[in-house]
């Protein structure tokens, strides 16, 4: 029986080297999609195959996405100098890899855009927020994930996918909040 294939991108942060981490307890073969700079301490000793590319590059994704069931894509800038250093992780990435697909996976089963509830916005009631209700992000990391996932939802007739808005996610190997945290339950 042949394993489900996965491509992961982010795979090598915080979020994304848990969900690698994962697959491979459920016996996925994992693709992780990294750049030459990458940092892979967290996945470096893992079983999986490294697939260098970069999401801003077009053309270094045909080859990374072919003959995968499932594509995860995690990567992205959570903090950035400025609108085009997000815009181009963001919405430019995502963008190239959902045509990449188009193009060089036909067999895919599922695109998974990981987004971010800052795509939404903070709410205009006191009521919580559907799938309905007008999105109004207030930072460019919000505005930019919101595009990302325009890009993907423009062409859910052509691939299948989902998009998922997590939370605030914290935990080992977090480096922003957790340490916060971290430092509030030692009271100081």
């Amino acid at each position: 029986m042949d394993k489900v294939k996965a491509l992961v991108t982010g795979s090598n942060g915080f979020v994304g080297s848990h969900l690698v981490e994962y697959l491979l307890t459920r016996h996925y073969q994992v693709s992780c999609l990294v750049r030459e700079t990458s940092n892979l301490r967290w996945i470096e000793d893992l079983d999986v195959t490294f697939v260098y590319g970069d999401c801003r590059d077009r053309q270094s994704l045909d080859r990374a996405v072919r003959d995968h069931d499932y594509i995860f894509h995690l990567a992205g800038k959570i903090k950035a100098p400025d609108w085009d250093t997000y815009c181009e992780a963001n919405y430019v990435g995502t963008r190239n890899l959902v045509e990449a697909c188009i193009a060089h996976s036909p067999g895919l089963k599922r695109f998974i855009y990981i987004s971010s509830m800052s795509a939404a916005g903070p709410t205009a009631t006191a009521r919580v927020q559907t799938e309905d209700d007008e999105c109004r992000p207030v930072s460019d990391y919000g505005r930019t994930k919101l595009l990302g996932e325009e890009a993907v939802a423009e062409h859910m007739s052509e691939i299948p996918c989902v998009i998922i808005r997590p939370p605030n996610i914290l935990g080992p190997r977090e480096e922003n909040l957790y340490s916060v945290f971290k430092i509030i339950k030692r009271r100081i």
